[in-house]
């Protein structure tokens, strides 16, 4: 029941940088072949060489009855073992699919940055304008002659408390932005790819159980090799 899925491309940290397999990479690996065991009995049995008619009869019947337990169990056995593995490669799948969906809300939250960034960049030229039109007022408030008029004056008064809430208002636009920048960029991505770390430590290891192949302990910096 395994189905395709695209690779993922790096997230780097300190204690990661291997990519996730794809998945017929992995679950479409063929299943390691069943291996006999050894029965030190049977070995023993098949060892002898009775010398009357009746021993040998015996004997006979004893290893029929040795072959036919021990198919019975070696069956059992790999019953067991292919459903064993089976849940394996489903976890495998399962672990696949959680690091994909881990790194594209990583992706998504970057690319939200990015939107906000462009936000911020817009909301701070909202205030640098206001601003610019709070100096302008000061000074021209600053410039009447001390013979202007009291409406004249209340006017350029005005003017400076208009300017004024306007900046106030500019600068409260602009703050949640950068918050939430801040938030997605020093909280949320970082967990995200914390997440992805453990994910993808877990999946190497359920891929080496899969495959037999070794990996590479990323959090301890050590090979670990695969089965014979």
């Amino acid at each position: 029941m395994s189905t395709s899925i695209v690779g993922i491309s790096k997230v780097h940290g300190s204690r990661f940088g291997a990519e996730v397999a794809r998945a017929d990479e992995v679950t479409a690996a063929r299943a390691p072949e069943p291996r006999a065991i050894p029965d030190l009995l049977l070995q023993v049995l098949t060892g002898l060489n009775p010398e009357t008619e009746e021993r040998r009869k015996e004997l006979s019947q004893l290893l029929g009855e040795r072959f036919s337990s021990n198919k019975r169990m070696q069956s059992f056995i790999d019953a067991e073992l292919t459903q064993a593995r089976a849940k394996l490669i489903e976890q495998h799948e399962s672990l696949k699919t959680e690091c994909v969906a881990a790194q594209q809300r990583s992706e998504a939250l970057k690319r939200q940055i990015i939107e906000l960034q462009q936000e911020a960049v817009r909301k701070d030229q909202v205030v640098t304008r206001a601003k610019s039109a709070l100096t302008n007022a000061e000074q021209a408030r600053k410039a009447l002659s001390r013979f202007a008029s009291a409406d004249a004056i209340k006017k350029a008064d005005t003017a400076i408390q208009t300017a004024e809430a306007k900046c106030e208002e500019a600068s409260n636009a602009a703050a949640p932005i950068r918050e939430q920048i801040n938030r997605l960029t020093f909280v949320e991505i970082p967990r995200l790819d914390e997440k992805f770390r453990e994910l993808s430590a877990q999946e190497l290891r359920v891929r080496s159980l899969v495959t037999g192949e070794g990996f590479t302990d990323e959090e301890f910096g050590i090979q670990v090799r695969g089965r014979a």
